[in-house]
């Protein structure tokens, strides 16, 4: 989660810039990642055989789907380098 380590800074960042910025940029991240997900589910309905979600559909299994091999092997290191 992008705004998981700053739950601790929250308080502080309230008080130094007030509470309708930070308000505003943690709905607007709430928004960001709502339509990452919806755009998620969207891409494993595409996958055929799976508009009624009868398959397991993994984020692996869209990049072998979805890209060409060089953009496959991009993402998934950069999505491996994000869980290390």
């Amino acid at each position: 989660s992008l705004a998981g380590p700053s739950i601790s800074l929250m308080p502080l960042l309230a008080q130094h810039s007030g509470w309708v910025p930070l308000f505003l940029v943690m709905a607007s991240l709430a928004t960001v990642s709502g339509g990452c997900g919806w755009l998620l589910l969207a891409a494993m309905r595409r996958v055929p055989g799976n508009s009624d979600f009868e398959l397991r559909v993994e984020f692996a299994d869209l990049t072998r789907f979805f890209l060409p091999p060089l953009w496959e092997a991009i993402v998934m290191a950069s999505y491996f380098g994000y869980i290390v």
